[in-house]
């Protein structure tokens, strides 16, 4: 197997951390992202996306037990709903 080395970068997506953001975020994915899906034909895949939300860890939690080293996490967007991870080999 051959050894590499480097930087990965993640970006991905999960609920806002404060509760009353976490409920708008909630209440408006659940309206939002059907109707987006539903525009391109993608309603269910985008019903999913809404459910599986409430399912992601935190990016700490997720990536905490990775083969790779955690260099920081940061979260970004409106309220929070984006978040970003920088992980390196150890």
């Amino acid at each position: 197997m051959a050894d590499f080395a480097g930087t990965l970068g993640v970006v991905d997506l999960a609920r806002p951390e404060a509760g009353w953001q976490r409920s708008l975020h909630r209440l408006g994915t659940s309206i939002l992202l059907p109707i987006a899906g539903a525009s391109i034909g993608a309603r269910e895949e985008y019903r999913y996306l809404h459910q599986t939300l409430d399912k992601h860890p935190p990016p700490e939690e997720l990536l905490g037990s990775s083969p790779l080293h955690l260099v920081d996490t940061w979260r970004m967007g409106p309220m929070g709903f984006v978040w970003g991870a920088i992980l390196e080999k150890q």
